[in-house]
């Protein structure tokens, strides 16, 4: 019975907090557009945080930031904030109403179901369950659409953009053992395309832990008979190298890599800082690293 009265207590406490302010107050509430932007200006705040806290980069904030806008910029302004008199009592009424209603049900489902032996979750446990289900739901998802382009396929099999959608969704669940024979198909379809026989390579590597396979390193030199600068397959060539012992070949040719690349290609991010350390694990020192770069 004491719990039963404590809970009781609560909820009376709850329904005064949140019904007299209701009764009492006669301004209008605000609009919706208002409430949107409260919203959004909170998301901006959370993303300037997260970005502090070097949790998502600045690539990453801005583009955020970016998409937060475009939506504060599709407020409809035009909204009207006031209401009248009749539409603030009336939901004055509503607020009472749902403010008794609500906590009586969930004393009615307490009552009913509940157990107040059980332990509580953790919080983390709890985002941990809602992180599980939502990658749930993103990988059944990805599978309905592999099954898609399978039939598909099974079909057509001629179909070159089905094959690389279906070797892209197969990366995506890292299925990378799938996702090579799925790209090697598209391959053999486009034999002039090196970026697909390069595609196909690093799936075998992915599905061998990063490792170049020789099935690996013989498509990643298909590619590069295709187009010799292709830098894919340059690159793990150069990584093929390393982890068989030639270290200084791997130089050269990630060297070359960078040399022929655009000032702002992607790749040049994780290129360099590897070239660095395979530098210092030879024995080249960073003026010398430099001159062979100015060759």
């Amino acid at each position: 019975m004491t719990l039963a009265a404590v809970l009781i207590a609560m909820a009376i406490a709850a329904i005064l907090l949140v019904a007299v302010p209701m009764i009492r107050d006669r301004r209008p509430p605000p609009s919706r557009a208002e409430h949107e932007m409260e919203i959004y200006r909170d998301q901006l705040d959370e993303v300037g945080r997260d970005l502090a806290r070097n949790l998502i980069s600045p690539d990453q904030a801005e583009a955020a930031k970016a998409e937060i806008g475009r939506r504060i910029l599709a407020l409809d302004r035009t909204e009207v904030a006031g209401k009248d008199g009749s539409q603030i009592r009336r939901s004055a009424l509503i607020a009472v109403t749902a403010s008794i209603a609500v906590p009586a049900f969930a004393a009615f489902v307490y009552l009913a179901q509940g157990n107040p032996g059980l332990p509580t979750r953790p919080a983390a446990e709890v985002q941990q369950a809602a992180r599980a289900a939502s990658n749930d739901d993103e990988a059944a998802a990805l599978r309905r659409r592999i099954s898609e382009l399978a039939r598909g396929l099974e079909a057509d099999p001629s179909k070159l953009a089905d094959w690389v959608a279906l070797g892209e969704t197969l990366t995506a669940l890292r299925e990378h053992d799938r996702a090579a024979v799925a790209y090697r198909q598209a391959a053999r379809l486009a034999p002039g395309d090196a970026e697909l026989a390069s595609r196909a390579a690093e799936s075998y590597a992915m599905a061998a832990n990063g490792q170049v396979t020789p099935e690996a390193r013989e498509l990643f030199e298909e590619a590069v008979r295709r187009d010799p600068a292709e830098p894919r397959a340059l690159y793990y060539l150069g990584l093929a190298d390393r982890q068989a012992g030639r270290l200084r070949e791997a130089l050269d040719r990630w060297l070359g890599l960078e040399a022929a690349s655009p000032a702002d290609a992607p790749w040049l991010r994780f290129l360099r800082p590897r070239i660095a350390d395979l530098a210092r694990e030879i024995g080249i020192d960073a003026a010398a690293l430099r001159a062979l770069r100015e060759k």
